[in-house]
C-alpha cells in the first residue's frame, strides 16, 4: 500500500489535480489538459489524425492510474469497461495456455476492443513488469465522444480493426508525431 501511494505521489507530484483544475474556467481546464498530455498525444497512434477539439475532449475525460510491479491490470475473460494509455512503465500481455504474447511501453494503449460493445470479455491479461503510470478512458466517456466527434473516431476504429486482424500490439510511430506537429498540437 505504501509503495502504491509513493508511486501515485511521484506521478502526480503530490497535487490533487482534479480539485485544483475544477476551480479553473473551462477553457483553461481544456488548455491545461492538452498541455499536460502532449506526450500521450504525440506517442499514441490512435490520436494521429484527430482534430484539436476532439483531443481536448478526450484529455478532459482521462483519469490517471498507477500500478506497481507485479500488479494485474486486467485478466483474460473479465468484462472490460475501460481502455488504457501507457505513459510510463512496462507491461506484459499474456494469454492462458500460451504465455507472453507482447509488451506495452510508453505511448502504447490497450483495451480499445471493448469500447464499442457492452459485455465484451478481455482477450488477454496484462501485468505490470515495472511501476507504471497510465490513463484510463471509460466506455461511457467513449460513447460521449462517439456521439460528439464521430469523424475523429474513424482513426480509432481503423487502428482497432488493424489490431484485431493482425492480433499484434500497435506501437507509436513517427507519422503520428509528424501529424501532431503539423497541427501545432506539439512542437518538433
Amino acid at each position: 500500500i505504501v509503495d502504491y501511494f509513493e508511486d501515485l505521489y511521484s506521478a502526480t507530484k503530490g497535487v490533487d489535480a482534479q480539485m485544483f483544475v475544477q476551480e479553473l474556467p473551462r477553457h483553461l481546464r481544456q488548455e491545461l489538459a492538452v498541455y499536460l498530455n502532449k506526450t500521450l498525444l504525440s506517442s499514441s497512434s490512435i490520436f494521429g489524425d484527430c482534430a484539436l477539439p476532439f483531443l481536448t475532449a478526450v484529455m478532459m475525460r482521462l483519469k490517471i492510474a498507477v500500478c506497481l510491479e507485479g500488479d494485474l491490470l486486467c485478466c483474460e475473460g473479465d468484462l472490460g469497461d475501460e481502455m488504457y494509455f501507457v505513459t510510463s512503465g512496462e507491461l506484459e500481455i499474456f494469454k492462458q495456455g500460451v504465455g507472453k504474447i507482447g509488451m506495452l511501453r510508453d505511448g502504447d494503449f490497450f483495451g480499445e476492443g471493448i469500447m464499442d460493445e457492452r459485455n465484451v470479455r478481455r482477450n488477454a491479461s496484462v501485468k505490470a513488469n515495472k511501476a507504471c503510470t497510465l490513463y484510463t478512458l471509460t466506455r461511457d466517456h467513449f460513447k460521449e465522444l462517439q456521439s460528439a466527434y464521430p469523424e475523429d473516431l474513424e482513426m480509432f476504429f481503423l487502428v482497432n480493426e488493424q489490431r484485431r486482424s493482425a492480433k499484434t500490439v500497435v506501437h507509436h510511430d513517427d507519422v503520428v508525431r509528424d501529424s501532431l506537429i503539423t497541427k501545432n498540437i506539439i512542437s518538433p
